[in-house]
């Protein structure tokens, strides 16, 4: 088996080299091999996320067969602004790389990417951009990911749009502290909002189960 532990070793060094590359791009743009074919480890990942082939093509994600990556890009008004780099084979790391950008105006939004609020009324904060897009796959609702634990204030600028707010982080400590703050920054403007609780991440329930409890 040494034969075995060289070949891994090789794979994990080059796993490191490209991802050495990915974090020092100057210029935001996906891989040039970024292909919608995605190998079964990222169907794993994805699928687990409740994301289906259809959504897939909905929303750009894509595969790089050298950074042995999934991408779920972020457009806004048609143009790249963002991305996420998620690992999905064993022992890769780390889990997520990104673009060095500011993001404090960059949020992931469902339905197209170009969501209004004039179009959805109700909108559902979360965490990560896949329980963002199954959120917004119930009618009438727009998923918002903020891209992680903390709020900026064009965040809260943004989703403020919204007639009907809801929140809708991890049940973890992370999730439940960003959770609060946000909390606290819509009161200290006079909006209210609606916090969902639950016991795993949105993305994990079926379209049914998302349904109802938005409903509920």
């Amino acid at each position: 088996k040494p034969h075995g532990r060289q070949s891994l070793d090789k794979q994990l060094k080059n796993w490191e080299t490209a991802d050495a590359e990915l974090t020092n791009k100057k210029f935001l743009t996906l891989p040039t091999d970024a292909s919608p074919i995605i190998p079964d480890a990222g169907l794993i990942w994805l699928g687990n996320g409740g994301i289906t082939q259809s959504l897939v093509r909905k929303y750009g994600i894509v595969y790089s067969a050298y950074y042995a990556r999934v991408f779920l890009p972020v457009y806004n008004n048609g143009a790249l602004v963002y991305y996420q780099a998620r690992a999905v084979h064993k022992g890769q790391t780390p889990k997520y790389l990104n673009p060095k950008v500011n993001r404090d105006s960059i949020r992931f939004v469902s339905k197209a990417a170009q969501a209004q609020a004039k179009d959805f009324k109700a909108v559902v904060v979360t965490e990560d951009i896949l329980s963002a897009i199954r959120v917004g796959e119930v009618e009438g609702y727009t998923g918002c990911s903020i891209l992680g634990t903390t709020a900026s204030a064009a965040d809260i600028n943004f989703i403020t749009q919204y007639d009907d707010i809801s929140l809708w982080f991890d049940p973890d400590g992370a999730g439940i502290k960003c959770t609060r703050s946000l909390q606290r920054s819509l009161k200290l403007i006079g909006r209210d909002c609606r916090v969902i609780r639950s016991s795993r991440d949105p993305k994990t329930y079926t379209t049914a189960q998302l349904t109802y409890k938005l409903s509920s």
